[in-house]
């Protein structure tokens, strides 16, 4: 994917679930390239958010492609019940899946994008056995389950560990980058080898500025075209997330 390339994938779990039909139309007004759908079941991660009828809802009047991240124990449980296509996304985590060469045949059945997420403190090397069968590998930026939380230590590194191991494979597998995907951080996350952002209340679901100029910048950082503020130091750094 080139620089100009990079994707926003806002999380529709940090926006307004009371009006959540009028705002999808206004993500895909505001030209988000994915809408991303969290599905927590209350067991791998204490909270629990849509579920597969939600899912299928948002799929018939959207057009573009959903991105569905499933922290759930055994997913392969709905992956039946999803009614998604060769536009849409799955991703399973790695920590939560007992067979994942199951889980990866069963999703090409179904002839959806596959996606493996890593938890923060999972070693990018797990990747090495599945990464001809992915599209896209997701990072957790912090511990799954919720938001608002702060990036952990050593992320960035993750991200350009996780791109020298897919370049290193020479498959083309997508970066999605989930957490803290602030104005501050997002840029410096996308020069380090990100290629989709999970947008969520660090950037566009914010009080003080509407979806559309709030994609658009979040856009423009990403791609490089405005500067962002990456702040070394990790005490100022969690004090801006």
């Amino acid at each position: 994917m080139s620089r100009l390339n990079k994707k926003i994938s806002p999380s529709i779990m940090c926006g307004d679930w009371l009006n959540i039909e009028k705002m999808i139309y206004q993500l895909e007004a505001a030209k988000a390239d994915w809408i991303h759908v969290d599905i927590m079941d209350g067991h791998y991660v204490p909270n629990i958010t849509f579920g597969f009828d939600m899912v299928n809802q948002i799929r018939r009047i959207v057009d573009i492609p959903l991105d569905v991240h499933m922290m759930v124990y055994h997913p392969e449980r709905f992956f039946n019940r999803f009614e998604l296509d060769q536009r849409d996304i799955i991703s399973v985590h790695y920590e939560a899946v007992e067979h994942m060469n199951q889980i990866i045949h069963m999703l090409k059945q179904k002839k959806v994008k596959i996606g493996i997420a890593l938890n923060p403190g999972t070693d990018v090397s797990v990747l090495r056995t599945y990464v001809e069968d992915l599209y896209m590998v997701l990072l957790m930026m912090n511990q799954p389950g919720g938001y608002g939380k702060s990036m952990e230590a050593g992320m960035m590194d993750k991200i350009r560990e996780t791109k020298t191991l897919i370049n290193k494979s020479g498959k083309k597998v997508l970066i999605e980058v989930d957490g803290s995907v602030s104005y501050v951080l997002a840029g410096e996350m996308s020069r380090a080898g990100a290629d989709i952002f999970v947008a969520g209340t660090s950037s566009i679901f914010n009080k003080t500025m509407d979806l559309r100029p709030s994609v658009q910048k979040l856009r423009r950082i990403v791609n490089h075209v405005e500067p962002n503020y990456y702040v070394h130091d990790l005490t100022s750094l969690k004090q801006s997330v």
